[in-house]
């Protein structure tokens, strides 16, 4: 779990490699929802197809979950950082978290600070990957113009589809923005990664160009004497899941 949480944290994926068809503004913020179901293991006892269901008393098979977040963003290429306030509800429970990404153009890496509210500690990690701009690739395949709402009320959108494959994930990521802005509106990833089948709809709403509030991107001040490495356990163990599209993710913060 932690290789998805701190992998997806803060991390628009994949958009910088290459040439791209759009980018998102350089200054933006906005909130972003999503909904993630999951299932993970397998099957551990033979002999299990005998049950009318497919299943006997002793099977232990794949785990089922839902996870749901709101998050506010704020992204800034320009300085190359991003900073979220998130809330996560997932088994009953509620949490929530600040996180703060940092990176500069003499380094490779990053610096990822995830703050607890719940028990005000901060945890730090160097991510060793350089910032990556939010971008729709250019080998992305063009589905086409749609338009929600009539009239006056219309809002004209782009859509676009691409399948990411590697040794440990294959994932399918569609992704829809605005005509010319590119300002991302819904995207989605379906698809297996390490083992955990997973399905996360993510929306768009409220977003406003332009640079974010003074202080934003401050390191808090629970995070300055910090020096290990980490992350909140609970994050990794049950929240984690929300991060798993978030790694392979062309807009997600």
């Amino acid at each position: 779990m932690q290789k998805f949480m701190i992998c997806g944290l803060l991390a628009v994926v994949l958009g910088a490699v290459g040439a791209q068809r759009c980018c998102t503004p350089e200054q933006w913020e906005g909130l972003q929802v999503s909904q993630t179901g999951f299932t993970r293991g397998r099957c551990e006892e033979k002999g299990f197809l005998d049950h009318p269901n497919g299943l006997n008393a002793n099977t232990r098979c794949k785990r089922t979950g839902y996870l749901e977040s709101e998050t506010k963003v704020y992204y800034d290429a320009k300085n190359q950082r991003t900073a979220a306030n998130a809330t996560y509800r997932y088994e009953g429970k509620t949490r929530h978290y600040f996180m703060l990404q940092l990176s500069s153009d003499e380094s490779d890496n990053s610096k990822l600070y995830v703050v607890d509210y719940q028990n005000g500690k901060c945890y730090k990690k160097d991510t060793k990957r350089p910032f990556r701009e939010a971008c729709v690739p250019e080998d992305a395949r063009a589905v086409g113009e749609a338009v929600f709402g009539f009239g006056n009320n219309s809002m004209a959108f782009d859509s676009y589809l691409m399948g990411v494959r590697e040794r440990k994930f294959n994932v399918m990521v569609s992704m829809s923005v605005t005509p010319g802005t590119c300002v991302p509106v819904a995207e989605s990833v379906v698809g297996s990664a390490h083992g955990v089948d997973f399905m996360e709809s993510i929306g768009f709403v409220n977003i406003k160009a332009g640079p974010a509030p003074e202080g934003t991107f401050d390191v808090p001040d629970a995070c300055e004497d910090v020096m290990g490495e980490g992350a909140p356990k609970d994050l990794l163990d049950r929240n984690g899941m929300s991060f798993l599209a978030h790694d392979y993710s062309f807009f997600t913060i």
